[in-house]
């Protein structure tokens, strides 16, 4: 059976007030990403190889209720990362034998997780 790919790369386009300034909050929390500017207003950083996380100058904004999870190696690791950088998040919260995570929020309030699958 051929498994081909449904996608060629995955982009999240999230609203921020100030892009540069949630690109250096990102770029803190992220370490070292490519980042490019593919037009006005708009900050992309590679979170890996096809991967994308668009920062989108918005004047407002609007309330989503959607979360990016990102899945970490270590969620303890990136919890001390996470009170490091002074970004209060949940305490760690776990489904046995499926999930742990942290909740947090970026400059603009917009939600984030970090998570490890068991």
């Amino acid at each position: 059976m051929n498994k081909q790919k449904k996608f060629k790369s995955i982009t999240i386009g999230i609203p921020v007030k100030n892009p540069g300034a949630s690109l250096k909050w990102y770029k803190n929390l992220f370490g070292d990403v490519k980042v490019i500017e593919p037009a006005k207003d708009v900050i992309e950083l590679q979170l890996n190889d096809e991967t994308w996380l668009q920062l989108i100058q918005a004047d407002k904004k609007t309330e989503s209720g959607s979360i990016l999870r990102l899945e970490v190696e270590d969620i303890k690791a990136a919890e001390l990362k996470l009170n490091t950088l002074n970004i209060i998040s949940t305490p760690i919260k776990s489904v046995e034998g499926v999930i742990s995570f942290v909740e947090f929020e970026d400059l603009d309030g917009n939600k984030l997780s970090f998570c490890e699958l068991h």
